[in-house]
């Protein structure tokens, strides 16, 4: 028999399963048909905390890192380079999404091998570059040159503050000696300006007004280095005595006195045979110890800016001309033949030849070019020259800075090719015959642009000549002290 509170207890749990099958419906029909859950009730303090607790421990979990900063040794060789190659994937992805912070040098994040077109890009924006603004970033590769590099970073530039010449500077060249730098300038006006640097001050300078127009080309004879030529834009070549004190004329081109047609460069061949070339595009060749010369021909339509003579084969010579033109020509015969030419896009300024065989050159195109020419080169027809080296190069001095004109180191002691330039950024050039430069000079006191610039025949002394007259000369600073104690 069932007592009543037996029956009252299977009536409890009738109840609360009908409620429970009640329940189960509901949610299945809630979520069959939207219908809206019953509203939550406010959470406890509790469980609030418990969720805030929760959260926190999910930010503080450590960040995931290679096994190598862990310190988990892996003995497996597999493993290693599996490691390996994780940490590097994930170091490349973390600096790829990196932002960029700081100086950004355009050099490092230009396309591969973009880097001279985008300095003629940029520089039509705007201001002109040169590759040798960047002379910091340009690493060197070879010892030899990284060794003379070492060595120009050591010249220092002599701060005495004087003019050598009272106009523009068009000309510059050392005396051959060794035992102390001697420089000589060359002005717009004519004035000639000597520089004995061993004394103090401005106690070694002299300067002589020896032509009427402007004095481009100055040449001390080797085998008589008492002896100075002078060739000038008032149609003469004069010859500067330093024992006689006197200067006489060497030659006339043009005796015209109202409006001559100037002598543009000269060279000496031996002491009593000179090379010219003139404004208006003539060559022509003077016996010193005679009274007149063979007639000049006619070689470019336009000016010759400068010209060089091999110094391995001097019947060889090469001509920079206004006319676009760089010409290699033959002068053994009575008429002077074409060997080839290198056609610019704009005018040539300046050539120069190396005893390896190189002719430099550079122009208003913003270019500085070494051109080959082969030992064993015989004549042919008009062989169109091509540059083995290019460097871009701003050449736009304007009307008030001197032309710029590139120069080989004539017989460098240290035996490396190498060629100076000025730079618009009032720096000293140097390069090698590669084109890898060597050097990027410059120093307090360098207030304008050194336009005109020279090597010593020998040492590695370079001289900078402005628009103000000043000269720009540097010197390893040993040097300078032995000069000083003497």
């Amino acid at each position: 028999m069932v007592s009543d509170l037996e029956k009252q207890r299977e009536a409890n749990i009738e109840r609360n399963q009908k409620l429970l099958r009640d329940l189960q419906l509901q949610e299945l029909s809630n979520a069959a048909f939207g219908g809206s859950p019953k509203p939550k009730k406010p959470a406890s303090q509790r469980s609030v905390k418990a969720a805030q607790d929760k959260k926190k421990s999910t930010e503080e979990l450590p960040r995931r890192k290679s096994r190598r900063l862990e310190g988990v040794k892996i003995e497996d060789e597999y493993d290693v380079a599996k490691a390996q190659l994780e940490d590097e994937v994930k170091l490349k992805v973390e600096r790829e999404r990196a932002r960029k912070e700081g100086e950004i040098k355009l050099q490092q994040v230009v396309g591969e091998g973009k880097w001279e077109q985008a300095l003629d890009i940029l520089g039509s924006f705007g201001s002109k570059l040169s590759q040798g603004d960047f002379f910091d970033s340009i690493p060197v590769t070879d010892k030899t040159l990284a060794a003379a590099r070492e060595e120009f970073a050591n010249l220092t530039l002599d701060e005495r503050d004087f003019k050598l010449t009272q106009a523009r500077i068009y000309s510059i060249a050392f005396h051959p000696s060794a035992e102390k730098p001697m420089v000589l300038a060359g002005d717009k006006t004519g004035e000639l300006g000597i520089w004995d640097t061993s004394r103090p001050d401005d106690e070694g300078v002299l300067s002589f007004q020896t032509h009427t127009g402007s004095i481009a080309t100055i040449l001390v004879d080797p085998e008589n280095p008492t002896r100075i030529y002078t060739a000038s834009y008032d149609g003469s070549v004069r010859k500067l005595e330093l024992p006689a004190a006197k200067s006489t004329e060497a030659f006339i081109y043009d005796s015209n006195p109202h409006d001559p047609i100037g002598v543009s460069d000269i060279a000496l061949v031996d002491t009593n045979t000179l090379y010219y070339t003139t404004l208006q595009g003539d060559f022509g060749k003077v016996d010193l110890r005679a009274s007149t010369q063979k007639p000049a021909q006619e070689l470019h339509e336009k000016k010759i800016g400068g010209f060089a003579v091999n110094p391995m084969n001097p019947y060889q010579i090469a001509t920079a001309s206004l006319d676009r033109t760089l010409k290699v020509w033959d002068i053994r015969n009575e008429k002077v033949e074409l060997y080839g030419q290198y056609h610019s896009r704009l005018s040539v300024s300046a050539a120069s030849w190396n005893t390896a065989g190189q002719i430099v050159c550079n122009g208003y195109d913003d270019t500085v070019n070494v051109i080959d020419i082969p030992s064993d080169w015989e004549m042919s027809e008009n062989i169109e020259l091509q540059p083995s080296v290019r460097i871009k190069h701003n050449c736009q001095t304007g009307r008030w800075v001197s032309i710029f004109k590139a120069r080989w180191h004539e017989r460098p002691r240290d035996g490396i090719q190498k060629f100076t330039i000025g730079n618009m950024k009032r720096y000293i050039d140097v390069f090698s015959n590669t084109g890898q430069q060597i050097a990027h000079l410059d120093g307090y006191g360098m207030s304008a642009v050194p336009a005109v610039v020279q090597f010593h025949r020998t040492e590695n002394w370079l001289a900078g000549g402005t628009a103000s007259g000043k000269i720009n000369l540097f010197m390893p600073s040993d040097a300078k002290k032995e000069v000083k104690d003497e």
